[in-house]
């Protein structure tokens, strides 16, 4: 009997150590609401940059791509 007290013991704290948070010893700060937003929106304009890039890259060796009728915009993003 003592055999299947311990086995049940064991099995509940194996069970309960899902759910219980472990101390974070990394030191590591989570950034805030403004600090995420501000890096999403530096990720999208770096992106946005990279594409036109590419986009301007393509009109001036000759290949028009889809979508795209207006090359003076285009050519302005080369100031970029």
């Amino acid at each position: 009997m003592a055999e299947f007290k311990l086995f049940v013991q064991l099995k509940n704290d194996n069970f309960l150590s899902y759910f219980t948070r472990r101390k974070d010893l990394s030191g590591r700060v989570t950034p805030g609401v403004c600090r995420q937003y501000r890096n999403f929106l530096g990720r999208v304009a770096k992106q946005r940059i990279r594409e036109a890039r590419l986009q301007l890259e393509t009109v001036e060796a000759g290949v028009v791509p889809a979508g795209i009728g207006d090359f003076a915009a285009c050519r302005a993003l080369k100031a970029i």
